[in-house]
């Protein structure tokens, strides 16, 4: 790759580099998990300052674009995963349209009294039982998302014998117990991670995530009813969120 020519642009230096290192990994020059040459080494391929590149590797770090290891040097990084906010759908079939492989590690499947929160939003008495579940979700093995779910159980005792490892709640809810889905409310919001939420995805204490707090509506005998509530945390280097709005 050549130095960035500097003739007739007003681009900042540091931008110039940033697109030259853009441009490698989209040409492929640099594929997904690749090591990146040294700081010192671009200062020399591109006769800039070592802060001009600092600073251009810093802002691709940040868009995703790039993954610093320490002791290791900076990697390309993988693609972040779009999910898409207008419409219901589950991990396990989000990842296998990306043509990845999902999976779960169950970690908590028991009844529960429901916590204040959940049973106002479950239109429950208060610590009437519920169904708690909280999974690892994985895509080809890399923790990608903690989930954390709230079920009531008049409607939902039968996932207690699901298979939720290598199937997915949605489908059984849909299939096996015959609710029909209807719509979810969604917050998301930055944050940082628990020392656990942490340990989990295998990202440090300090790396923010993205959490989305969820309810979810099933067709009643008199109406919408809401079935499930939950807080899913996830990995804000792996995923990002869209949301289309009309006009």
């Amino acid at each position: 790759m050549r130095a960035p020519d500097r003739k007739g642009t007003t681009q900042p230096l540091y931008a110039q580099v940033q697109e030259y290192i853009l441009e490698s990994i989209r040409s492929g020059v640099w594929g997904e998990g690749d090591l990146i040459p040294t700081e010192m080494a671009l200062v020399q391929q591109f006769s800039v300052a070592r802060m001009t590149v600092r600073q251009a590797l810093d802002r691709l770090i940040r868009e995703g674009q790039l993954v610093r290891v320490r002791g290791r040097g900076t990697f390309v990084a993988r693609p972040k995963v779009v999910r898409e906010l207008t419409r219901m759908h589950g991990f396990s079939d989000d990842m296998r349209a990306r043509g990845m492989v999902p999976s779960s590690v169950l970690l908590a499947r028991d009844v529960v009294p429901a916590p204040k929160a959940v049973s106002g939003s479950l239109l429950l008495g208060q610590r009437e039982a519920v169904i708690r579940l909280q999974r690892l979700r994985l895509a080809d093995a890399v923790p990608m998302a903690l989930e954390t779910s709230y079920l009531h159980y008049a409607l939902c005792e039968p996932v207690l014998r699901a298979d939720l490892e290598s199937g997915s709640l949605y489908t059984f809810l849909q299939g096996s117990l015959r609710l029909q889905l209807l719509h979810a409310s969604q917050e998301l919001q930055a944050a940082l991670p628990t020392r656990v939420e942490a340990e989990l995805l295998h990202i440090r204490r300090r790396q923010p995530v993205l959490a989305i707090d969820q309810t979810t509506y099933v067709q009643g005998d008199d109406g919408e009813v809401p079935a499930i509530v939950g807080r899913t945390v996830y990995r804000a280097d792996r995923y990002r969120f869209r949301l289309e709005v009309p006009y």
